[in-house]
């Protein structure tokens, strides 16, 4: 059955300043509308920028519960007095005036503060909303519906008071909303209600994606436009109409919706950056982009334990499920760092189901096993310094990918199918983990969810800080696409997940071809330029050793020994420390 909320405002409800109403420019405000039902309607979080129209609709569902319900009551919350007297004057007084639809609703007593409705149907007992500051204790009233506007200005206390005095209500809907000027609103959005974003279609390459203002605004030919993260094409007016809300949480029953000005059809990019060079970065961050604008942005642990737990939790794994795709992460430091992941092949969900840290020396046996135990379509392994371990298991015939990251590349990969080598743009890369992936809603980690890290067996606990030690330094759109991250601690792990991303994202776009092993592979080709090094140097020595000179002579440099020649040396040694060893190590370039 279609919910009559939306029709019901649109006859009833007069808009300031005579406007009509439409919602052919603002779709996502008409499903905001359809999602809310008095009758199940608990809690409703609604992150806002301005001149989206959010408060008019907490108004208009205030009126709507208390004619069409009746005989309820309804407080509604602003920050201060001077707040009240507003929003009645220019919003209130005019959805009542005489030629209203409302105004026949109207009774007396009625003031700025309290307002008496009388319901349509016969019999049904009076209705009263009471607007009050919520800088003072809240007054002893027993309540059916709370609405916070401007949450994040008012005393949180008297609003927690407020909330307290639907205890003994059957309606109890509690409706907050405002511009996130700090993490409290931010916060129970992000942990209590669905957190849907509006996502939209690109009409170019068909992905689906919800706006930010680092990763779809760019300068182009001196003129900011919304951009496809995915392949740079712009995104029109008609590409931002056509979008939908997706729930990063879909089993919490409190709804929330994130509203930004990048939806809003009559504000341009252009419009947007305008506004982002006259204003102070965190003014415009939340009053534009309903956001908080922080230094070093990226996730938190709380935000984390809210992201990767969902409702059906699952434990680890040690061998392959049929139904799933799995893939691999690898990255080195002192200790090798494993993640191992499965995606299932009818949705979007991806579980972490594996973690391990290993001994270098141990790890190629290890990560072999593994990918023998789970089948895993795909690898990617850092190979920077050192690609000896994924050259290795590639030599085995694994499907394993070299992945090197750059932070100059001007595109978001470089990949060398043959030789099975990626270079990747690390900002890029961490931009797409820790924007639309993670906070997705689609990743899971195995186990139970905790109730604080704090509690958490030490593995699971070391992945979490790896993912927060990453932190993003925000700005103005990008020239390209590149960000700035940086590390607060260890992050092997957050890298190692990087590279499971790339390779997954690559099998969607088809299957690799496996470079064979023969003469004119990379280890081959290695093999070959390392016993040529071995013949001149033993073709150099013999020479000396007969007239007591080298061929050769090198050249005097002031400064000391050429960087090649040091190089050079360094590899020889390599050599002839591994001679004997049946693989061959990757030798620096002079």
């Amino acid at each position: 059955m279609p919910n009559a909320f939306p029709r019901w405002a649109a006859k009833e409800i007069n808009l300031p300043e005579g406007r009509t109403w439409r919602f052919e420019d603002r779709p996502w405000l008409l499903q905001i509308y359809q999602a809310f039902d008095p009758l199940t309607t608990k809690e409703l979080y609604l992150l806002k920028s301005s001149q989206g129209g959010i408060s008019t609709f907490a108004l208009a569902a205030s009126f709507y519960l208390a004619i069409e319900i009746g005989g309820v009551n309804i407080g509604y919350y602003l920050p201060r007095q001077d707040d009240v007297s507003d929003i009645v004057e220019t919003k209130v007084d005019i959805m009542l005036e005489g030629k209203s639809p409302l105004a026949s609703h109207l009774s007396r007593p009625s003031s700025v503060r309290t307002k008496k409705l009388l319901p349509g149907g016969d019999g049904k007992p009076a209705s009263f909303i009471r607007f009050a500051e919520a800088s003072i204790p809240p007054r002893i009233l027993t309540l059916d519906m709370v609405v916070k506007d401007e949450f994040d200005l008012c005393n949180p206390t008297y609003l927690a008071q407020a909330s307290s005095r639907m205890d003994s209500s059957a309606y109890a809907i509690e409706l907050s909303l405002g511009v996130p000027y700090s993490t409290g609103l931010y916060s129970l959005f992000e942990n209590r209600s669905q957190a849907c974003e509006w996502f939209i279609p690109c009409s170019h390459c068909g992905h689906r994606q919800f706006l930010t203002w680092e990763e779809n605004v760019q300068i182009q030919d001196g003129l900011a436009l919304y951009i496809c993260k995915e392949c740079g094409c712009e995104i029109t007016t008609e590409d931002r109409l056509k979008g939908e809300w997706v729930a990063a949480h879909p089993h919490r029953s409190a709804q929330g919706f994130h509203v930004t000005q990048l939806m809003y059809a009559w504000r341009s990019a252009q419009d947007l950056f305008d506004e982002s060079l006259r204003l102070r970065k965190a003014d415009f961050y939340a009053l534009k982009l309903a956001q908080i604008a922080e230094e070093g942005q990226g996730l938190s642990e709380e935000k984390l334990l809210g992201l990767l737990f969902g409702p059906q939790p699952f434990e680890a794994e040690q061998t392959h499920e049929e139904g799933w795709t799995y893939y691999m992460g690898v990255d080195q430091g002192d200790l090798v760092y494993v993640v191992v992941a499965k995606r299932n092949q009818e949705s979007s969900e991806v579980r972490i189901i594996f973690l391990s840290i290993l001994p270098l020396e141990k790890a190629e046996n290890e990560i072999a096993n593994l990918m023998a135990a789970f089948q895993v379509q795909e690898m990617g392994i850092d190979a920077e310094p050192n690609k000896l371990l994924g050259l290795n298991l590639h030599k085995q015939g694994l499907p394993v990918w070299c992945i090197t990251q750059s932070t100059r590349l001007s595109k978001p990969l470089e990949v060398n199918r043959e030789a099975g080598e990626i270079t990747l743009q690390r900002d890029i890369s961490f931009d797409d983990l820790f924007g639309s992936e993670l906070r997705g809603g689609n990743w899971y980690l195995f186990g139970r969810p905790p109730l604080s890290i704090e509690v958490m067996d030490p593995l699971r606990r070391q992945f979490i800080h790896h993912l927060v030690a990453l932190k993003r330094l925000p700005g103005s759109p990008r020239l390209s696409r590149k960000g700035l991250w940086q590390t607060k601690g260890q992050d092997h792990f957050a890298h190692a997940l990087s590279f499971l991303l790339t390779v997954m994202n690559l099998r969607r776009q088809g299957p690799r071809r496996f470079a064979t092993i023969s003469h004119f592979t990379v280890l081959e080709k290695e093999r070959i330029l390392a016993q040529k090094r071995r013949e001149e140097l033993t073709l150099g020595q013999e020479t000396k050793d007969q007239d007591g000179k080298n061929p050769l002579p090198r050249q005097s440099n002031p400064k000391g020994p050429r960087r090649g020649s040091t190089r050079l040396a360094k590899a020889i040694g390599q050599i002839r420390a591994n001679s004997n060893r049946r693989s061959w190590p990757t030798f620096p370039t002079a």
